[in-house]
C-alpha cells in the first residue's frame, strides 16, 4: 500500500467519523438553544479564584470546600469542572451537560485526570434537582439565566453561591464583581448569593 493511499484512507475515516459528531452537536445546539462551548482559560481561572475567595471570606466552616456540592451547569467539554475538582478535592463536583458527545468526552477527561470527586451527568439542567447544591458555576447567556432564575429561587438554599462567568443574572444584585478585562470587552465574573425567602 502506498503512503498516499494510506493517508487517503485515514482522512476518509476521520471525515466519516466527524460527520455524526457534527450532526449531534448541531442537533443538541438547536434543541437546547445552547452550544457546548467552553470559556477561555483566564476566565475559568478567575471563576475559581472568586470561588476560593468567597469560601475563605464567607464559609469559615469550610474554606477548602470540604463537603460542598459544586455544580457546573452546561459543563460542555468539562474543563472548568475538572479544574474545580482539582482545586477542591474534598468537594463533590458535578458537571451537567445535555449534549451526549461533550458528556462522553468530559467523562474520559475526568478519568484521565483521576479526580474521584468528579462526575459528569447527561441531564437537562432545567429538570435536574439542585436542592443539594452549595455552589453553582455558570457560563451561559443572559437569555438562559433569566429562565433559570425562578428555578434557582425555588430550589436553592439561601446562601448558595452562584458564580456566573461573563453574564449577569437580571433582577439580582451581585454580592461581588471580579473585573477580568476592562473595556471594550468588559469581561467580569459575577458572584451571587441566593437570598433568603
Amino acid at each position: 500500500m502506498s503512503w498516499n493511499l494510506f493517508l487517503d484512507i485515514v482522512f476518509a475515516i476521520i471525515v466519516l467519523g466527524a460527520i455524526p459528531v457534527i450532526i449531534s452537536l448541531e442537533y443538541y445546539c438547536h434543541k437546547t438553544k445552547v452550544s457546548a462551548v467552553s470559556s477561555v482559560p483566564w476566565m475559568r481561572k478567575a471563576v475559581l479564584k472568586c470561588l476560593k475567595e468567597q469560601l475563605c471570606n464567607h464559609r469559615a466552616d469550610s474554606p477548602q470546600g470540604e463537603g460542598l456540592v459544586i455544580y457546573e451547569m452546561g459543563s460542555g467539554w468539562g474543563p472548568l469542572a475538572v479544574d474545580a475538582a482539582k482545586a477542591f478535592p474534598k468537594s463533590k463536583v458535578i458537571g451537567l451537560e445535555f449534549s451526549p458527545i461533550p458528556v462522553w468526552f468530559s467523562r474520559i477527561r475526568g478519568k484521565l485526570f483521576g479526580h474521584k470527586n468528579l462526575t459528569f451527568k447527561r441531564a437537562d439542567f432545567f429538570e435536574e434537582d439542585l436542592r443539594d447544591a452549595d455552589v453553582i458555576l455558570l457560563y451561559m447567556l443572559e437569555s438562559i439565566l433569566v429562565k433559570l432564575k425562578p428555578k434557582f429561587e425555588e430550589e436553592l438554599k439561601p446562601g448558595t453561591l452562584i458564580i456566573s462567568n461573563t453574564f449577569k443574572i437580571k433582577g439580582w444584585e451581585p454580592v461581588a464583581v471580579e473585573e477580568v478585562m476592562k473595556k471594550p470587552l468588559e469581561l467580569n465574573v459575577y458572584i451571587y448569593k441566593v437570598p433568603a425567602g
